[in-house]
């Protein structure tokens, strides 16, 4: 089974998201905020990040950038989602190696099970690389 953290300052959403992950399949905890998402991940693996853009004291690129520098993280997928047009923060994610930014109000199973699905295949039927050029039905690449 994949693992899944969710990053998010507000906590009623996250929890909402890490909901729908786990009806998914796959395993799910929510980080409050960026510190608290590093501290996780410098002690646990995941398989995907799914990543708040603006929270208080570290935004989402600041974590992000933090991630990549990191070499027990930089390979991580991320997928950003955010208040914001995504247009805006798009370019800067994709220079960084997020997968996708998608606007929080399109998260839904339909957006969030092309990357999930994949985490919970058994590990004979995952993919071994992920491809960079694809970010799933409906999403356009960071």
């Amino acid at each position: 089974m994949g693992s899944v953290l969710v990053v998010d300052d507000n906590s009623d959403l996250c929890q909402a998201v890490t909901a729908m992950i786990r009806l998914m399949g796959a395993h799910a905890e929510c980080a409050p905020d960026g510190h608290t998402a590093l501290s996780y991940l410098a002690q646990r693996p995941v398989d995907l990040v799914i990543l708040d853009y603006m929270m208080p004291d570290m935004d989402g690129i600041t974590v992000l950038r933090r991630l990549r520098a990191d070499p027990k993280t930089r390979d991580v997928p991320v997928l950003f989602f955010t208040a914001v047009p995504a247009d805006e923060l798009r370019e800067q994610a994709a220079a960084l190696g997020a997968r996708a930014v998608v606007e929080k109000g399109a998260i839904s199973f339909n957006t969030l099970r092309p990357w999930i699905a994949p985490l919970i295949e058994e590990p004979a039927q995952r993919p071994t690389q992920v491809d960079r050029r694809r970010a799933g039905p409906g999403q356009s690449y960071a």
